[in-house]
């Protein structure tokens, strides 16, 4: 891998000022090392059908190593448990990434801030392709409560006939990952974060649920219904410009 090549530094350079966790991240999510290499001969595969494939001859690698951890491919004399693995959640290494690089530091995206993106993006989420039409930035700032924007985007989904079955997840930043389910009346959110990513930006896990997912994740928000609604009008009316057009921009 060329660390100087346009395509990694462009990967790393094109949002501006990031956190040390998400420069780290990034370069995790890049790394590709693959060791020892191997001559694999040309060779024939059959299967119980009949059924045959030619592979044909290559040079090959034992292992591979994915940012964490060293993987092993095909059989061989390690066990996977013997395989060694490696954190790149080092300050010097971010440091010298973030001085390489020439990246401007931030701080972590807050966790009001990541719920307030959530939770319009949830609301928004429902309307599909009428998202630009309804403009939930402008409903915000004319409907006189929350029960009154409820109103409005329900009678708006009926009168478009908008499904809002069905679900998405993600990942957002700075560790954090956010999963929709779109359940007739009642949407619910869950988002999670990374607990190093946490714990490097000072904030506690201490009362927070591990995911049942990933055990390297706990559950920072898991909110439905009614209370999407208030919180997407409440925290984005919170700071909201007069002249504002978009809700967000990181």
């Amino acid at each position: 891998m060329e660390i100087t090549s346009k395509f990694y530094l462009s990967l790393l350079t094109r949002d501006g000022a990031l956190s040390d966790y998400e420069i780290i991240s990034r370069v995790k999510n890049l790394v590709r090392l693959y060791l020892v290499p191997y001559h694999r001969d040309r060779y024939v595969t059959v299967d119980l059908s009949y059924t045959h494939w030619i592979i044909e001859a290559k040079t090959d690698y034992r292992f591979w190593f994915d940012g964490r951890k060293i993987n092993s491919h095909g059989h061989h004399w390690y066990e996977e448990k013997d395989l060694p693995s490696y954190e790149l959640y080092d300050l010097e290494f971010i440091e010298w990434l973030r001085e390489f690089f020439n990246i401007p530091y931030k701080d972590m995206i807050s966790d009001e801030d990541i719920l307030k993106s959530k939770v319009v993006e949830t609301l928004e989420s429902m309307l599909w392709y009428k998202k630009e039409e309804y403009n939930l930035l402008q409903k915000i700032r004319t409907c006189k409560n929350w029960k009154h924007l409820k109103a409005d985007f329900v009678s708006f989904m009926k009168s478009n006939d908008l499904d809002s079955n069905g679900g998405s997840s993600g990942y957002c930043v700075d560790g954090f990952s956010s999963s929709i389910n779109r359940d007739g009346k009642l949407p619910e959110l869950t988002i999670k974060q990374n607990i190093y990513a946490r714990e490097l930006a000072g904030r506690s896990i201490d009362e927070l649920k591990r995911s049942d997912y990933n055990d390297k994740e706990v559950i920072v928000f898991s909110i439905k219904g009614d209370e999407i609604f208030r919180l997407a009008y409440d925290l984005t009316r919170k700071n909201i410009d007069p002249i504002q057009t978009t809700l967000f921009d990181f």
